[in-house]
């Protein structure tokens, strides 16, 4: 059970993983894509009596893996999506373990009447992944969210105190959920195809862009942050590469602006929407990988840029905490008022001595620590031992 499981992203991504990986191994899954938008077709809304008489859960195949599709009922009130449906229960039942892989607890919520073992594995809070947005919206809506904030994050104690285990990506989030409840929690993050992203064959090329993969419109990421670095770094290095910006949506005409503002026209590429077959061409190129999020709960286009044989330089988070070594296969920057200026030079020295090394090292720690594979063997395990009804799962 997930949300937004065709789209991109590190949660789609990681519950995409998942599915074909117990298909691969033998296990009938079957996928619920519960709604995500106040605009879901197939929900009760509030301001449609019409939609009252809808039957929530639709059926879509999608390749071979079979998904459904959830509505709400009340869909515009964010809280309500995380509810359990009775359409939704009466299907979870029919499953020997419910698997729930969400970016903040509360989608594990819409499980909790099922009679069968849950196990929800998540990166985040609703408060922490907020932050940053709540600082940048207009008071009336920053209003609203704060509200919707506060319900989720008592909806997301419920869900984590009703699960049987609980897997976390990072271990700021083991402590939380541990100081927050008795369930079971392992640390389990998740891992990488190292077939599909590899290095490239000639070796760590200089020369090569910078990177950064991302939701192009969400202020999470402090893509502002990381093009005002580039502008620093690019005027104590004009030669510096291109800075491309890829992923999903659009830039911001905000961050068009700034661009244009501090004259890097031409030397910021946008690529909008990158197709599965490109990103890993993408990363290959690239010299260094760069993110300048305000928070991640792990952060998945890290591993694949060190799993492609890229350093990374990253802002200090939960999330690149588990994967990035600090001086060894890229840098963390603290989230300081100075970060764009540390992101600069760090860039700088990368690229006059070490990077080859450190591309390398970050190739060798993808390979050995977050493998293909690794986060199904522990995922399976998890699955034995809440059917056993053991407690005594650790790692």
């Amino acid at each position: 059970m997930t949300q937004g499981f065709q789209s991109a992203g590190g949660i789609p991504t990681v519950a995409r993983s998942l599915a074909g990986g117990l298909r691969e191994a033998g296990h009938e899954v079957v996928v619920f894509d519960l709604a995500t938008s106040r605009s879901d077709t197939v929900s009760r809304r509030l301001s449609s009596p019409r939609s009252w008489r809808l039957n929530s859960v639709m059926n879509v195949c999608v390749d071979e893996t079979q998904l459904v599709h959830v509505g709400a009922n009340g869909v515009e009130l964010e809280p309500l999506r995380y509810l359990p449906r009775k359409e939704l229960t009466t299907q979870l039942d029919r499953f020997d373990v419910v698997q729930v892989v969400a970016g903040a607890p509360a989608l594990g919520l819409a499980a909790a009447r099922s009679r069968r073992p849950t196990v929800l594995q998540v990166a985040t809070t609703v408060a922490w992944e907020r932050s940053s947005q709540l600082s940048v919206t207009t008071r009336n809506l920053a209003l609203w969210r704060t509200m919707m904030t506060r319900i989720t994050s008592h909806l997301e104690r419920l869900a984590l105190r009703r699960a049987d285990c609980v897997l976390v990506m990072n271990r700021e989030m083991a402590d939380f959920v541990a100081a927050t409840c008795d369930t079971i929690v392992v640390t389990a993050p998740p891992d990488v195809d190292e077939d599909r992203f590899t290095p490239r064959a000639a070796g760590w090329d200089r020369g090569g862009h910078l990177l950064s993969v991302c939701r192009l419109n969400d202020p999470r990421k402090g893509l502002d942050r990381l093009v005002r670095a580039y502008a620093k770094a690019r005027a104590l290095s004009p030669d510096l590469p291109p800075l491309v910006l890829a992923g999903r949506g659009k830039l911001p005409a905000t961050l068009a602006t700034l661009v244009n503002d501090l004259d890097l026209t031409g030397h910021v590429q946008v690529r909008s929407d990158v197709t599965p077959e490109e990103l890993p061409l993408l990363y290959r190129a690239a010299s260094i990988y760069l993110q300048a999020s305000h928070e991640e709960g792990f952060g998945i286009s890290v591993l694949e840029a060190m799993a492609s044989g890229v350093p990374v330089i990253a802002t200090d988070t939960a999330g690149t905490r588990e994967t990035v070594v600090h001086g060894d296969t890229g840098w963390l920057v603290e989230q300081t008022a100075e970060v764009a200026q540390d992101i600069a030079t760090r860039v700088l020295a990368v690229r006059s001595a070490g990077g080859g090394q450190m591309a390398l090292q970050a190739r060798q720690r993808a390979v050995s620590m977050f493998s293909k594979g690794a986060s199904l063997s522990r995922t399976l395990e998890v699955y034995r031992s809440v059917l056993a009804g053991r407690s005594d799962i650790q790692w």
